[in-house]
């Protein structure tokens, strides 16, 4: 059976309005464009503003080589192109504003110069400053008042009524327990008031214009006391620890001394500088001593203003 023949179709005039309107698109856009273009005055600028703007973020800058193939046409037709420091460019970047007479703005190739590495600043310390001290051991501050006190305590280092020396931790001014304090009391002798006295006063001349961080330790020998509790004090520590506040608080009320700069420490027996084995060794180590702190050491004491 023969097949039957579809009628033809009719054919479509109007497709050529598909491409009349893709025409009219894009010389809708061209003309715009030229529109743009026409309202900058100069077309160079907005070049060299590119080419600033892209060194600016990059951290380098192209240039067309002046001496290239072709008076600067590579041979795939395009720029050859070198890459230079930012300060180059920059400097070239001058010499061809000047050959040209260009007036471009001073902030395009300012920003060649801010892209540029920085040195970048140290970081600023957070927290309170640390605590002052007489420097390190041996430095010349501590030399010197070494030396003073020395010179002013002489009489008292004489009979051996105080002993001082230099160590690590800073200078060393020792009380002796038996010029000092009676056998299991902390209070100061009347007799020995005016020694302490004599001893602060002479420590506030020498520090008056220096800050410094000052240690109370309070230190005794290894044997028990007879009586825990008698006198208010059940072992060794807590009689160092009250021998100790008994000079701070004669240095802070009585004379003055910063309260903050002075720290009141109890050892016991725990830290000898001589043998328990002798009664001579048992002497020295009943004592307190005032340490003016080095800064290795006054840097470990907690800071004193609030964090």
């Amino acid at each position: 059976m023969a097949r039957k023949k579809q009628p033809e179709a009719h054919a479509n005039h109007e497709r050529w309005l598909v491409s009349y309107a893709d025409f009219i698109t894009l010389l809708f856009a061209f003309f715009v464009v030229m529109f743009a273009t026409a309202q900058t005055p100069d077309a160079k600028k907005v070049k060299q503003f590119e080419d600033s703007f892209s060194a600016a973020i990059s951290g380098t800058t192209m240039w067309p080589e002046p001496g290239g193939l072709g008076a600067g046409v590579s041979p795939a037709g395009g720029h050859d192109i070198v890459f230079v420091g930012v300060s180059d460019a920059y400097e070239e970047g001058l010499t061809k504003r000047e050959e040209d007479g260009d007036s471009l703005d001073d902030g395009f190739f300012e920003s060649l110069r801010k892209a540029e590495p920085q040195q970048e600043e140290p970081p600023v310390p957070e927290g309170p400053e640390p605590n002052p001290g007489l420097g390190a051991m041996g430095s010349p501050v501590m030399e010197e008042v070494y030396k003073d006190l020395k010179d002013v305590l002489a009489k008292e280092i004489d009979i051996g009524q105080i002993n001082m020396r230099q160590e690590k931790r800073g200078i060393v001014i020792s009380l002796g327990e038996a010029g000092f304090f009676d056998s299991g009391a902390s209070f100061l002798k009347p007799k020995s008031i005016e020694t302490v006295d004599v001893l602060a006063g002479k420590l506030r001349n020498l520090l008056q214009n220096r800050d410094i961080m000052i240690r109370i330790e309070g230190h005794t020998d290894d044997v028990p006391l007879s009586t825990p509790g008698a006198k208010g004090y059940r072992d060794n520590q807590e009689l160092s620890t009250a021998r100790a506040n008994t000079v701070v608080r004669r240095l802070r009320v009585t004379h003055g001394f910063p309260p903050k700069n002075l720290v009141a420490s109890g050892y016991g027996e725990y830290h000898p500088v001589a043998s328990n084995a002798t009664e001579e060794g048992r002497a020295r180590n009943r004592r307190v001593d005032i340490v003016l702190l080095s800064d290795e050491f006054a840097a470990q004491e907690p800071p004193s203003d609030p964090a």
